[in-house]
């Protein structure tokens, strides 16, 4: 039988237990539970060999506390890190000028999302990072590498797990039921009721709670607002 992949253990016994995981180029970030990055060098496969594991840099200050979700913007050399309820931008490469966005407090979620979208008919690589928390989606978007702005959406229930599906379209998913977000109009739209079966079959990639892919002002913004990241 033909299987698509393979399935190998690459690291055994850590030490720490591993909260989330993001790669990137021959790099793999690891977030702890005590707040520890550790970044491993990946080396090149083949058919007969496995790759091997490198650990090149172990920064054990990097968050507070347990590092919840990491993300990357490659186009944009930006390192996204949620932990202690708020997400802070890194640079990716040096792994430092940490930017915490104030305005994610509480945030439990983040989704990412990279593409070429036509505006005004030319082609732009638009990147989108999304938050959740306190009740309001923030989302920051890039366009061609430079950061371009930011909205924020107020939302009427709570959101235990979102995805982007389209560069302008969020789904979301309340305990109740399905959601869509349009950006930037920020039109909420129902899809249906999120029972047992629902969320095993649209589900997919949002983990219900997490969801590692690929931020404005007041907390009650009945509709889209844009700023620039704060700090």
């Amino acid at each position: 039988m033909h299987h698509a992949f393979t399935i190998r253990a690459l690291l055994k016994q850590l030490p720490v237990r591993i909260e989330t995981a993001v790669a990137y180029g021959d790099r793999l970030l690891l977030g702890t539970a005590t707040g520890a990055l550790l970044v491993y060098q990946v080396s090149e496969a083949d058919r007969d060999r496995v790759p091997t594991l490198t650990l090149v840099e172990t920064k054990k200050s990097f968050a507070r506390k347990a590092v919840e979700q990491l993300g990357v913007i490659k186009e944009a050399g930006v390192l996204v890190c949620l932990a202690d309820g708020m997400v802070t931008l890194y640079d990716l490469h040096t792994l430092a000028n940490a930017t915490p966005l104030t305005n994610t407090r509480g945030a439990h979620i983040i989704a990412l999302h990279t593409g070429v979208d036509h505006i005004d008919g030319i082609p732009t690589l638009v990147s989108k990072l999304a938050t959740y928390g306190k009740r309001k989606v923030v989302v920051l978007e890039w366009r061609d590498a430079e950061f371009y702005k930011s909205f924020e959406f107020s939302a009427a229930e709570k959101i235990v797990a979102m995805q982007f599906s389209a560069p302008g379209l969020l789904v979301l998913s309340t305990a109740r039921e399905f959601l869509t977000l349009q950006l930037p109009r920020g039109q909420w739209d129902d899809l249906f009721p999120a029972d047992t079966a629902s969320l095993r079959t649209v589900a997919g990639g949002m983990a219900v709670g997490h969801s590692v892919d690929a931020a404005g002002s007041s907390d009650t913004a009945p509709g889209p607002q844009t700023s620039a990241p704060s700090g």
